[in-house]
This record gives C-alpha cells, structure tokens and sequence, in this order.
C-alpha cells in the first residue's frame, strides 16, 4: 500500500468513531480473572455501536461488560452493556498493573439506550469542537 493511500484511506466503518476522554466504571458481572468486580478505565473513542478502552487489567475476549459511561456535568449517566470483541497488551504498567486496550461492542441497546448514547456523543462532539476553537 503506497503512502497515498494511507492519507486517502476511506472510512470503512458503518458508525464513525468520535474521540473522546472519558473515565468509565467498568463491572465484570461474573469472571474467574477479577477478583474485583469493579475497576475505572479510560474511553479513547466511541460510535453508537462501541467503544475503545484503556483497561488496568487482564481481561478476555468475549467477557461481558456493564459500563457507566459518566461525562462530567452530564445530568444523567449511561449505563449499557458490552462485549469485548478485541483486545491488544500495551506493554506498559501502570499502578502495578498492565494495561491493555479492547474493543467493545454494545449489546443488548434499546432505543432509549441508543438515545442516551447518542446524546452523550453530541455532548462530547461539542466538547471537542470548543477545545478545538479555544
């Protein structure tokens, strides 16, 4: 692949992803690996179908998630679930613990859930767009 096509590289996803700096509580409803069910992690980007995140510990593919998607002066949290579809060791520690990213795809989204996040992602576009503009 040429370096043209890496600039000019289209789009391929259904629902683009918004970037975004999010802390997130996580819950593992049932996992053999946590003997913590609960651990705050970080959002990289989001769409209304999924989510990139920075966890603090080992975690598989497949393992399902609740997540309290939390934005600063947001009258109402977004509590929805998920499903990790991919995940990549970062090779770095933090607080003792390596951290990883993953992917994670919503599951089980009724409209009122799909309003609620497509709200939060307006509300972070429009952050984004100030900070931009500041």
């Amino acid at each position: 692949m040429g370096l043209f096509n890496l600039f000019n590289k289209k789009e391929r996803r259904r629902f683009p992803r918004r970037q975004v700096e999010l802390v997130i509580t996580c819950y593992l409803p049932c996992s053999s690996l946590a003997n913590k069910h609960e651990f705050k992690c970080y959002a990289q980007d989001i769409s209304p179908k999924g989510i990139k995140l920075i966890v603090p510990r080992k975690i598989r593919v497949g393992d399902e998630l609740i997540l309290l998607l939390d934005k600063p002066l947001a009258i109402k949290p977004v509590l929805v679930k998920g499903r990790i579809q991919w995940l990549k060791k970062l090779n770095r520690v933090k607080k003792g613990k390596e951290e990883m990213q993953i992917g994670v795809e919503f599951v089980h989204v009724t409209s009122y859930i799909n309003k609620k996040l497509d709200h939060l992602i307006g509300e972070v576009e429009a952050t984004n767009k100030l900070i931009r503009d500041f």
